[in-house]
């Protein structure tokens, strides 16, 4: 099977599916398929990029998650609606096959009257160099706007999980609808192995477009880590709000590497 996937809303041959009478959750599932279900996924990770750190990065699953790679847990998420994350450096075999089981229960009550259970959204298999951007760390406001200029301010976390001391530089970019760099800021920082570090920018974005109803514009905001380690490209889409140039993350950090987690 592809995800998404829900599976209360499966057509089961030779049953009454997707609703049933006896439903484990009754109506608050609306009387579809609910009780628990297992994801699997078998997938490779190149020896080549041992050294690097490997995520797992699940947009949602609905509900009471918990997740194995390779026999060992990584953890568990027992709310639905909110995405999360796992280091799984430590549990990857490199070189060789690896298999994520994820497990997800929707019995009982539920928020609404349907809740449709499993991976409703996608899951992403990330790998980055040991420093990088942490997951959902980057932090933009707009402290001063007007139809001359705005400044944002770009407040980047960055982790360094390598063995020494990384000498890094970040360089923010926003970039307007059309992907042209409109503002731009760089700055250098030391960050001790095993520390977390907030790189803070400001940008000036000179006669800004606003946001309308009639002229929804948007802006994205780039950052570009460089060290020794290698670079990691961080893209996060962002966008303005009540009719200023505020902007506000809504997507997280993409790694040099990206691929989706699809169950078969």
């Amino acid at each position: 099977m592809d995800l998404p996937h829900d599976w209360s809303i499966e057509d089961l041959p030779g049953t009454a599916s997707p609703f049933q009478a006896d439903a484990i959750s009754q109506v608050s599932s609306g009387f579809t398929t609910g009780g628990t279900g297992w994801y699997r996924k078998t997938f490779a990770v190149p020896a080549a990029l041992k050294g690097q750190r490997v995520q797992v990065q699940f947009d949602g699953v609905y509900m009471n998650a918990a997740v194995w790679l390779n026999g060992q847990s990584l953890g568990t998420h027992p709310y639905g609606y909110t995405s999360f994350w796992y280091d799984a450096t430590d549990k990857v075999a490199f070189g060789g096959p690896n298999v994520l089981a994820v497990q997800a229960k929707n019995e009982g009550q539920n928020s609404r009257w349907y809740s449709g259970p499993g991976i409703y959204r996608h899951v992403w298999l990330r790998t980055l160099a040991p420093a990088h951007v942490v997951p959902w760390g980057t932090y933009l406001t707009t402290p001063t706007a007007t139809a001359a200029a705005a400044q944002v301010r770009a407040q980047t976390a960055v982790v360094n999980e390598g063995p020494q001391v990384a000498a890094l530089t970040l360089v923010t970019r926003l970039r307007n609808a059309h992907g042209q760099d409109v503002a731009r800021a760089e700055t250098q920082q030391t960050v001790a192995a095993g520390a977390t570090a907030t790189f803070d920018q400001t940008l000036t974005l000179k006669a800004p477009a606003r946001w309308s109803v009639d002229q929804p514009t948007l802006f994205n905001q780039a950052s570009q880590r460089n060290a020794w380690q290698g670079r990691c490209l961080v893209i996060v889409k962002s966008s303005p709000q009540a009719g200023t140039v505020t902007l506000r993350a809504t997507a997280a950090a993409l790694p040099p590497t990206e691929t989706v987690v699809a169950t078969q």
